[in-house]
């Protein structure tokens, strides 16, 4: 038995305009899985923010507080127009870049909790790819090139969910 369609164009399931909205589809459900992946990741990123912040203190309090690390910076004595130790500069930056990590994640984390459709912000999004683009570069000037490992993981962590959010 053959079924006839009036219009076969629009009836036909092998006609151009039913390929169409089988693309549509599969663009949608692969949208939607790319949605869920920059979820992750940015739950991922956020989550290793804390976790790193916590291990930049406890190493700076360990391992970087050392008697001969100590012992060479306290030897530097006052920084001019600082008006503190080299000793005390180096802790303090130490401390606060920990501190600062640990709370940045939190911020992602909450601000993701905050949201009615769960997802990250593109704003918060953005300034995490752009905070890892200036930690790499300085990093990389002032700190050589193991900031060349963390840092382009965060931009990729962070632009995922960026561009998923573009192609809603």
């Amino acid at each position: 038995m053959t079924t006839t369609y009036a219009n076969s164009r629009i009836n036909n399931p092998g006609s151009v305009s039913a390929s169409a909205s089988n693309i549509n589809r599969i663009t949608e459900r692969d949208s939607d899985r790319l949605r869920r992946i920059g979820r992750r990741t940015f739950k991922a990123g956020s989550i290793l923010f804390v976790v790193i912040g916590l291990l930049h203190t406890f190493v700076q309090l360990t391992d970087m507080a050392a008697d001969d690390i100590q012992g060479d910076l306290r030897a530097i004595g006052m920084v001019d127009r600082v008006g503190a130790e080299a000793w005390d500069l180096w802790q303090g930056l130490g401390l606060l870049m920990g501190f600062f990590m640990i709370a940045l994640g939190l911020s992602n984390l909450a601000g993701l909790k905050g949201r009615i459709d769960n997802y990250p912000a593109p704003g918060v999004c953005g300034v995490n790819v752009a905070m890892f683009v200036c930690i790499t570069t300085i990093g990389y000037i002032h700190l050589g090139p193991m900031q060349l490992v963390g840092g382009p993981i965060g931009v990729i962590m962070f632009t995922i969910p960026l561009v998923a959010n573009r192609n809603r």
